[in-house]
């Protein structure tokens, strides 16, 4: 009976057949094999935790004084562990590292004349001489497991390998002929022909030793998509609150391509949106690309929810006014109602051009404007109209009344004398304002403010008063010389004018007869 192995380097090992121990050769559960080739069979194989140590003569500690060295003894060590490793027993120190190189050879047959152990492999060589006590093992390799029964390998469909370079992963050993991989043959492939097909194909190996024991390995290749969906970045979407979104409309742009797959689900992993559609501020979403091949990408997608409406205005827009009335800008303002569903905050309405003018008649234009927080702008234009609707009016003149500033008018008395200046007559003409009393013999000018009815309409009068200053005549100086000259001169005229009476009447008389 053999026992046979296929290893895989890299964590893969797989014990196979059955143990068979020839009695110059022993074998354990590791790619290992040890054959005596000369003297008594004293040296052994012992697994031990994480190492393999070579026994001799029942011990794992070998010391330079032991009877058995000076017996001829010479082995073979077949093995897939690269390294033997020769470590001091009391210190635990390193003496030294042999490469195995697949085999090595141990020999102590010149030990009685040199005191040295050979060892000796394909590219090595090291005497080992008055060493103490030592131990000799073997780490078990991490390099090299044994496979699982039901192993599955996974290639990648973008770069699948070749049968021979994933074949080449399994050691075949045999604890008789060590290692026999290069007798490993394909038996089943389905692999080949669907590489480039994502599935999960069989793989039978099959190895035979040179006593004709057969082993088979089933493994299995898993063709597989490693490569996610690419997806383009998407645009933040800018939405009005009066609006709502979909969550298929926030899935419908989304550019994504895959390797291998052509049928690729986009769907919303999760999002904040839908609960508060209408409320303003940012909102996140995360949009999963599956392209069902293993395979997923994420993408973060941001809503905004924006104020996009303006504030509405409201109120009184047109009016309509006489030049006798008075109507300010602040008056038409704060007239307004200003309403924004979003901004809470107040709205100071402000002008934007204004040829409003309240003493002109016609047609008058003020424009209003209001933002809210997010700048949005309403305008509103506001129009004015001022007519005349006052008819003329007729005014009499009352000449003014002089008085002199030595001469006062009691009220009574001063009525009489403004009535009499009038040349229109009222009933109950009355005195409302009267600046003259108390001024009588000031010098001045001074307003008096009537009423009166004509019939039954009011009338009012205004008029003034002037208070003149009194100036006192000087005693003339008599002048005998001119007074005389006058007399003379006023005598001449009287008789020539005499004279000429005479002369125009007795004409008229003589053209009578």
């Amino acid at each position: 009976m053999k026992q046979k192995l296929f290893y895989i380097p890299i964590l893969l090992f797989l014990f196979i057949g059955i143990v068979t121990l020839y009695n110059e050769t022993h074998a354990i559960n590791n790619p290992v094999i040890l054959s005596h080739i000369e003297g008594d069979n004293v040296f052994a194989l012992e697994e031990l935790e994480d190492n393999i140590y070579i026994i001799f003569g029942g011990n794992r500690i070998i010391n330079n004084e032991d009877p058995l060295l000076f017996s001829r003894n010479k082995i073979e060590i077949k093995t897939l562990y690269k390294k033997l490793i020769i470590e001091y027993a009391s210190s635990g120190n390193i003496l030294t590292t042999i490469d195995v190189d697949g085999s090595l050879t141990i020999s102590t047959t010149d030990f009685a004349s040199t005191g040295v152990i050979e060892f000796r492999s394909l590219n090595s060589s090291f005497d080992l001489d008055m060493f103490g006590e030592v131990y000799l093992y073997f780490e078990k390799s991490e390099e090299i497991s044994k496979p699982p029964i039901d192993l599955k390998l996974i290639v990648d469909v973008n770069h699948p390998e070749g049968i021979e370079d994933i074949n080449s992963l399994f050691i075949a050993w045999d604890n008789y002929d060590g290692d026999i991989t290069h007798l490993i043959d394909v038996e089943v492939d389905e692999y080949t022909p669907n590489k480039t097909k994502t599935g999960t194909y069989l793989v039978t190996l099959v190895v035979a030793d040179s006593s004709n024991n057969t082993t088979r390995l089933n493994y299995y290749i898993t063709v597989k998509d490693m490569d996610a969906p690419v997806v383009e970045k998407p645009n933040d979407i800018n939405i009005s609150y009066t609006k709502t979104l979909s969550m298929d409309e926030l899935i419908m742009d989304i550019v994504a391509t895959d390797n291998y797959s052509t049928n690729i689900d986009i769907t919303i992993e999760s999002q904040n949106y839908e609960q508060t559609p209408n409320v303003v501020g940012s909102y996140t979403v995360i949009i999963k690309v599956d392209d069902n091949e293993g395979n997923i990408t994420f993408v973060e997608r941001t809503i905004n929810v924006i104020d996009d409406v303006a504030p509405v205005i409201d109120g009184k827009f047109e009016y309509k006014i006489t030049t006798e009335d008075t109507l300010s800008i602040n008056e038409i303002i704060n007239g307004l109602i200003i309403n924004d569903e979003v901004d809470k905050d107040l709205l100071v309405p402000y002008i934007i051009s204004n040829n409003y003018n309240l003493n002109q008649k016609g047609d008058h234009e003020l424009l209003i404007g209001v933002k809210d927080k997010f700048n949005n702008e309403s305008t509103r234009k506001i129009t004015i109209t001022i007519t005349d609707e006052i008819a003329p009016v007729f005014y009499i003149k009352i000449p003014p009344i002089m008085i002199h500033q030595n001469t006062t008018y009691h009220v009574d008395e001063l009525l009489e004398l403004i009535e009499s200046k009038m040349a229109f007559k009222l009933d109950n003409l009355t005195i409302n304002l009267n600046e003259y009393t108390h001024n009588e013999n000031k010098p001045g000018i001074y307003r008096i403010k009537l009423s009166g009815y004509s019939v039954d309409e009011r009338i009012d009068i205004e008029t003034f008063i002037r208070v003149n200053e009194q100036i006192l005549e000087e005693e003339p100086i008599k002048d005998t010389k001119h007074t005389n000259y006058l007399l003379v001169v006023l005598g001449a005229s009287v008789g020539l004018g005499l004279t000429s009476i005479t002369v125009i009447w007795f004409i008229k008389k003589r053209r009578v007869l």
